[in-house]
């Protein structure tokens, strides 16, 4: 059975009845992503993929479920999940609601700003989810701890650096990493963080502006509660956002002394979490977010 025709078996499944036109559209490099027309004249957005990331969609849906709740207007409307296993149409498929979506501007982004502060004001007694999730294609462990540093080092680092030594990332930028995650305290002063709900994978290609709504709209979470400066760490790794988002979220949450010391502690798990996706083309990213290591402490490691 061509492709197209089983991704269009699953999203049917998935669906209270069958849909009039499935189209495909851009949507990122790990899941096959079409608009569907619906008979009454709605149209949905479809995520789909092979049986081995099922589990991807299933958190996913999951996380944009226990979002909602929180968040009921930032993100899109998860409407269902579905696991066909049956042969030829093994796979999985995850629909939302569709939004006609455009880039940021600097208006827009200064929306954007004031909204992620909002965001990151929700807060909780510890760090992490009720459960694990994924950043892109790896899973992510969310077990909740009291202690900030302890969480990024266990949760985070720990996890994404044994892969990437079992990838291949040279001896030397492990024993790097593993200076850094034992001195942590060095670099992040705990007192001064609360755990806040974050986005988790906030990077470019994951906001954007809702022309229907008229406002900013946030998709492909990887949430968790953490330290607000992780989401603002990752706006800036592949290029960041318009001066005019910065501007404004600090209007709101003014940034914390050291706040840029700490980007490219925090941007590591994500240069180690693409290192272990990607390969080695990230190995110069991973190289650059150690340069936070002391010159005078570089012989350790």
């Amino acid at each position: 059975m061509p492709r197209l025709d089983r991704d269009a078996s699953l999203v049917n499944a998935a669906l209270d009845a069958p849909c009039l036109s499935l189209l495909p559209v851009m949507g990122g490099d790990i899941h096959r992503s079409y608009q569907v027309q619906m008979s009454n004249g709605s149209t949905l957005f479809a995520k789909v993929n092979d049986a081995d990331s099922a589990d991807v969609l299933a958190t996913e849906y999951d996380s944009l479920k226990r979002l909602e709740k929180l968040l009921p207007s930032m993100y899109p409307r998860a409407r269902n999940f579905h696991r066909g296993q049956n042969g030829a149409v093994n796979g999985a498929v995850l629909l939302l609601n569709f939004h006609q979506m455009e880039p940021l501007t600097p208006t827009s982004a200064t929306m954007l700003g004031s909204l992620l502060a909002e965001h990151h004001c929700i807060s909780n007694d510890v760090y992490g989810w009720p459960c694990g999730n994924h950043i892109g294609l790896t899973p992510q462990q969310n077990t909740h701890s009291k202690s900030w540093i302890n969480f990024f080092r266990e949760r985070r680092l720990e996890p994404q650096l044994k892969l990437a030594s079992q990838r291949g990332l040279p001896p030397r930028l492990v024993s790097k990493v593993q200076w850094l995650m034992d001195h942590l305290a060095d670099f992040i002063d705990e007192s001064e963080i609360t755990p806040s709900l974050l986005h988790g994978d906030l990077w470019g290609g994951n906001a954007a502006f809702d022309q229907q709504e008229n406002r900013p709209i946030l998709f492909d979470p990887a949430p968790y509660f953490g330290d607000a400066e992780v989401d603002l760490a990752m706006t800036k790794l592949f290029g960041g956002f318009d001066s005019e988002f910065y501007q404004s979220y600090w209007q709101h949450k003014p940034a914390r002394s050291g706040a840029q010391e700490r980007v490219k502690i925090y941007n590591l798990y994500h240069a180690l979490n693409h290192f272990n996706t990607f390969g080695k083309v990230y190995e110069n990213l991973i190289y650059d977010c150690l340069s936070i290591i002391p010159k005078s402490r570089s012989h350790f490691c």
